[in-house]
């Protein structure tokens, strides 16, 4: 879902990078490589990023849950409260 749609943003970018004058009329493949490593290292960046900022509350919610006593967790009030925090 997200991470395919990642994929073919990234791939949809790298194409339009391919079709650019400026990189067409670069020299050499490496420099054409180069260019569109950074770009695809970016996307990741900013894919790690997305995912860590949707994760990271999750997890902490789910660590919440997790440190609840056995007669805690069965305490629908409780259980609301740490997933609050």
């Amino acid at each position: 879902m997200a991470e395919d749609r990642a994929h073919d943003d990234t791939s949809s970018a790298l194409q339009a990078k391919l079709a650019d004058d400026k990189v067409l009329k670069l020299t050499t493949s490496i420099l054409i490589g180069n260019g569109l490593r950074v770009s695809a290292d970016e996307q990741r960046k900013w894919l790690r990023n997305r995912i860590e900022s949707i994760a990271n509350p999750l997890r902490e919610k789910m660590l919440n849950l997790i440190h609840l006593s056995d007669k805690d967790i069965l305490n629908e009030k409780k259980r609301e409260a740490a997933m609050q925090d």
